[in-house]
């Protein structure tokens, strides 16, 4: 007879029959993230904290140890990963814009800053970072606002914008459309971008 997941500790119920049992058996508790009474799956009433994503990654980053999980995870599959067109594009034009200011100028892809956001790109000597947002993705278009997962992207987008200001880096944003087609316009743009920070550089 073939032993149950449950036996190797690898389960909630003891056979495919009680896990239907137990997901149409359902009971409510409370969200640690807002207050809210939900629902949840009998089998699942010790391991479901919140009534949504949205309030786990809030109670996650409340919790300073495991938002630094979070955000080292996040950084790895970020780092993993093949750069999108717009972030290849971006990477292009500053792999010119900064040799043409200054030979020695470096720039990093996906750097971590605050121990908290991995940023498209920077130029850490001036306090310059740069990112390429999908249209999509980060709102550009009113219709798009309807998508929750993009309302909690723009609006990360702006807390994190401010959090940087904040430290001191300077932030400029490009849109997916215009890094594509519009380059002329961004090449101007990041140019002014790196003068004038090269120009507030102390000494």
């Amino acid at each position: 007879m073939k032993r149950s997941v449950v036996d190797d500790g690898r389960g909630t119920c003891c056979s495919n029959a009680c896990r239907y049992l137990a997901k149409w058996d359902r009971v409510s508790k409370m969200c640690e993230g807002c207050g809210t009474t939900f629902t949840v799956p009998q089998c699942l009433k010790e391991r479901r904290r919140t009534c949504s994503r949205a309030c786990w990654w809030k109670i996650m980053g409340a919790d300073p140890g495991r938002s630094a999980i979070l955000a080292q995870a996040r950084h790895d599959l970020l780092t993993r990963r093949a750069p999108t067109r717009p972030e290849r594009i971006l990477y292009t034009l500053l792999d010119t814009l900064t040799a043409e200011a200054d030979p020695s100028l470096r720039w990093e892809r996906q750097l971590r800053l605050l121990n908290r956001w991995t940023v498209d790109a920077a130029i850490p000597s001036l306090r310059l970072v740069l990112q390429a947002d999908g249209d999509y993705w980060h709102g550009l278009h009113p219709k798009d606002h309807t998508d929750p997962r993009v309302l909690r992207n723009m609006a990360n987008d702006v807390f994190q914008d401010s959090r940087l200001t904040a430290e001191g880096w300077t932030v400029h944003r490009f849109w997916e459309r215009d890094l594509i087609r519009d380059l002329p316009a961004c090449t101007t743009r990041l140019r002014a971008a790196i003068a004038e920070q090269t120009a507030q550089k102390p000494g």
